[in-house]
């Protein structure tokens, strides 16, 4: 487990939230960052420090290729302990990538209605997140 510290001292998982960023038009990116940031948000309600590429790195994929955009989100996803799926992750060539980087790594993928249950198997398994994690939906 990767982690951060809380104030306490304690370690907190760091989720890695991951979903489609963009879209046909700007309102489309818009909503799709807001998404993100309700899942992010919901994360920090669990106890989890969320990384989020969407807010976190808004606007710098203008000076990036594709594929530099991508590879710095998969940096980033290599440090995490989990990866918090938003929906619509289907439409996004990026968010199969991550996953299928995440799965490689044996990173935990859950989806963002499955966070809960993911907190609370984490509590019952003295190994971490094991059966917890789902295959993202991948079609």
């Amino acid at each position: 487990m990767t982690g951060t510290k809380n104030d306490a001292g304690k370690s907190r998982l760091v989720a890695y939230v991951a979903g489609p960023y963009t879209a046909p038009t700007q309102d489309g990116v818009r909503a799709n960052i807001e998404q993100a940031q309700q899942v992010a948000l919901d994360c920090l309600r669990e106890g989890i420090d969320p990384y989020t590429p969407h807010v976190s790195s808004f606007g710098i994929e203008r000076g990036l290729s594709e594929s530099e955009w991508l590879s710095l989100g998969l940096r980033w996803l290599e440090r995490c302990d989990v990866v918090v799926l938003c929906p619509g992750l289907e439409k996004s060539r990026g968010t199969m990538a991550e996953v299928a980087r995440a799965k490689e790594l044996g990173i935990p993928v859950v989806e963002h209605p499955d966070l809960w249950e993911f907190v609370l198997g984490l509590g019952s398994q003295s190994s971490g997140a094991g059966d917890s994690s789902t295959d993202g939906g991948a079609a």
